[in-house]
């Protein structure tokens, strides 16, 4: 028994136990794994060699180099599919879980050779001159099919990428270990070589020299990092690239490029290594440690540099890294964008500054149509042209809140919508909008019906003009699309995600012509009206909808729909809302619900109000509806007759128009407020516009206004803001409104 080989192959087996120790601490990654599975496969083998040499009989060394053929039919196929994997290669899968069924074939081959001989043509136990015993083994066609299939292919696939990998790559000391390994996995070939050869017949070296082999490549590459999978993937990533990189020493010299940078610096190449890169390219210095930006234009292509510091494991910087990032296309799309940009925000601003326009010169006639026929229905005495006022006022509301519609619109466009949030019950908006809502139902022959969920909280915080208009316009829509039957207002609160918010729950419910199923989803969108032919009687812009989604969703809330076509259709809301009072509406008695027009008129005869307004029919309206008050009214047709008029006199309340010739609203204004105080005390001043863009509101309280009212002139309006501005020491409530409007019309008559 020779002791030195045996010394030998138990240094073998400890290397190989030292490197799987080593392999056990990693990651668990694919990599990882393949190199337990060939160190494993590697110890099984020289354990059963060791055993083999070591048997005392024949028997004991057959069952030994069973063993060890156990091991070797494992290591080649995976030492075969890692080396794909550490060259950076896809691997034939295909191929190898061929040899993979080959080599399973072959184990069961072997495990049965000593019946057959197939595998080996004969078995024989010899002795050496020496007296050491060995097992004689003659190879049978089963070995020649298991070299070729099972060692040969394998291997040979390694040596070729790693080869492949060798001439590929560079010469730094990153890539040089290519070479190192492609050079050890040749050891084990030339040693199986020299034995099945029978170059040495006693011992068989190459389990020992494989297995030392395998640990040296696992101990290079897992322990000593020298050539890590990190450093793989960072170099098959950076040359991949296609922004530029490049690697600057401590002392600025180009010490690394990738191909890309190459192709955007025809001035580096390998002889570019080793020099200043002030030398090669036009850079600016970083300073130790510096970061920096850097715009380069090369011919029609715009780069970016960044000039990284790079520190070592203790923080001292040892070079830098340049990323030259090719912004061409990204500072192209930037400039394009900058000119879409401008392009939508010019027509935005003209859309707007039309919208403005048109508000304004619509409002205008607007408000003497509404105005005027509401001063005719209280002052006339006659059932057919009281008839014909209610009418025309009608028609005129409709038009109006076509065009509020479109306004709305353009808000929620510009992202100027917003939410004047304040406390409200609901029972009184509800009560209100079904009131409103009960004269056009009826018209239509439609019952409209409302129900509320008594145990709900009686007090919100929201927008309640929102609320309202949400209501208004699905009732709206339920109503022009019915021709019989009801439409069915719901109301109700569900938990919300606080103890003190609530969803308040809202259902719409028709027995309408209902929405075809491929329809559901456009019903939402501006202008649309689905099913046009069937409904080509109903009137309407198709923005009521539209309109409401936002909204709601303005308000975080959400919105559906649900419809069975020629049945019926039923919107579903959920919106958050603050509880303010949480008494149920049992508990709260109910309030009185005001009509429409029902106002508490008041009488402040020692008040003088000044009508500022170019517009002589404005002026006439504004007039009609301030007279049942009793104040001294005085007129101006334009910004410096106003001024003239508050030099002169002493006005309580200025209402002034924003849009006139020879000096707008807002000038006069400013004059008034600058020179004209000494007459004791400012008036105050309410814009009356027809403007009503979003903003206008704060653009006038910013230049001297107090409050805001639009046209069309709205006796509601109108009262709570008298209401607001003059004392309740001042005001003295008369009868009725209609006595009011007797008196007035008694006391003066009605101007032509």
């Amino acid at each position: 028994m020779n002791f030195a080989f045996i010394g030998l192959q138990i240094l073998g087996i400890c290397t190989i136990f030292f490197a799987l120790v080593l392999l056990l601490k990693g990651d668990g990654s694919r990599e990882q794994k393949l190199m337990e599975y060939f160190l494993v496969g590697a110890l099984i083998q020289n354990i059963g060699y060791l055993l083999e040499v070591t048997a005392p009989t024949m028997e004991a060394a057959l069952v030994a180099v069973k063993m060890q053929y156990l091991g070797s039919l494992v290591i080649p196929v995976c030492y075969c599919y890692f080396a794909y994997i550490y060259c950076f290669e896809e691997a034939p899968i295909r191929m190898l879980k061929f040899l993979a069924v080959i080599d399973a074939g072959l184990f069961a081959l072997i495990l049965t050779f000593d019946h057959h001989h197939i595998f080996y043509t004969n078995v024989e136990w010899q002795t050496t001159a020496k007296g050491h015993s060995y097992l004689f083994l003659e190879y049978g066609p089963g070995y020649v099919v298991f070299m070729i299939f099972a060692i040969c292919i394998p291997y040979l696939l390694s040596l070729h990428v790693l080869f492949r990998a060798c001439i590929r790559r560079g010469e730094d000391a990153v890539d040089r270990k290519y070479g190192v390994i492609l050079f050890l996995s040749i050891l084990p070939m030339i040693a199986l070589y020299t034995y099945v050869m029978k170059l040495t017949r006693a011992y068989d070296f190459t389990p020992m020299i494989l297995g030392m082999v395998l640990s040296c490549v696992v101990i290079l590459i897992w322990s000593r990092r020298v050539y890590d999978f990190g450093s793989l993937a960072s170099g098959a990533l950076l040359n991949s690239m296609s922004d530029g990189v490049i690697a600057l020493d401590e002392k600025r010299r180009i010490v690394n490029y990738n191909p890309a940078a190459a192709e955007i610096f025809p001035g580096l190449n390998s002889r570019a290594i080793g020099r200043n890169i002030a030398d090669i390219l036009e850079f600016p210095e970083p300073e130790p440690g510096e970061e920096i930006k850097h715009d380069i234009f090369i011919g029609d292509r715009y780069y970016q540099s960044h000039v990284e510091p790079v520190p070592d494991r203790f923080g001292a910087i040892k070079g830098h890294v340049v990323l030259v990032l090719d912004m061409t296309e990204i500072r192209n799309n930037i400039e394009e964008i900058k000119r879409i940009r401008i392009q939508a925000e010019q027509a935005n601003e003209a859309k707007s500054e039309f919208l403005a326009n048109m508000s304004h010169e619509i409002r205008t006639p607007m408000n003497a149509i509404v105005g005027l026929s509401d001063i005719i229905m209280e002052e006339s005495k006659g059932r057919k042209v009281y008839s014909y006022a209610c009418d025309i006022k009608s028609a005129s509301r409709n038009l109006l809140a076509l065009i509020n519609d479109i306004l709305d619109l353009s808000k929620v466009e510009a992202g100027k919508m917003e939410l004047v949030n304040a406390d409200y019950h609901i029972k009184n908006v509800t009560d209100e909008v079904i009131n409103m809502m009960d004269g056009a139902a009826s018209k239509r022959g439609i019952l409209l019906k409302c129900e509320y969920d008594m145990s709900m909280p009686c007090k919100y915080f929201g927008d309640e003009g929102r609320i309202r208009q949400i209501l208004i316009n699905l009732l709206n829509n339920g109503l022009k699309f019915t021709k019989e039957g009801y439409v069915k207002l719901s109301v109700g609160g569900r938990p919300g995600e606080d103890a003190d918010t609530e969803l308040l729950h809202i259902e719409v419910r028709d027995t309408g012509c209902g929405i075809k199923e491929e329809d559901l989803g456009k019903i939402f969108e501006n202008f649309s009206q689905v099913d046009a032919k069937r409904n080509r009687s109903v009137e309407g812009t198709g923005l009521g909808l539209s309109i409401t989604r936002h909204l709601v969703e303005l308000m975080r809330g959400t919105i559906r729909v649900e419809s069975v076509y020629g049945e019926g259709t039923v919107f579903i809301l959920d919106i958050p809302q603050r509880i303010v009072d949480r008494r149920s509406l049992t508990e709260v008695p109910r309030e009185s619900v005001r009509k429409e027009d029902e106002i508490e008129p008041f009488s402040a005869e020692d008040c003088r109000v000044l009508v500022v307004d170019d517009n002589l029919v404005n002026r006439k309206v504004a007039r009609g509806f301030l007279r049942p008050y009793g104040f001294m009214i005085d007129e101006a047709d334009s910004g410096p007759k106003s001024i003239e008029c508050v030099r002169q006199t002493k006005y309580d309340i200025i209402f002034m128009d924003h849009m006139m010739p020879e000096m707008d609203g807002i000038e006069a204004v400013q004059i008034i407020r600058s020179e004209c105080g000494e007459n004791g005390t400012q008036p105050v001043i309410i814009a009356l516009t027809a403007n009503a863009m979003e903003g206008v509101r704060d653009m006038f309280l910013s230049n001297g206004f107090q409050d805001f009212i639009t046209k069309p002139l709205d006796k509601r309006t109108l009262n709570e803001a008298l209401k607001k501005w003059i004392p309740e020491q001042r005001r003295r409530e008369p009868d009725t409104w209609e006595q009011s409007v007797e008196k007035m019309r008694k006391a003066k008559p009605a101007e032509k």
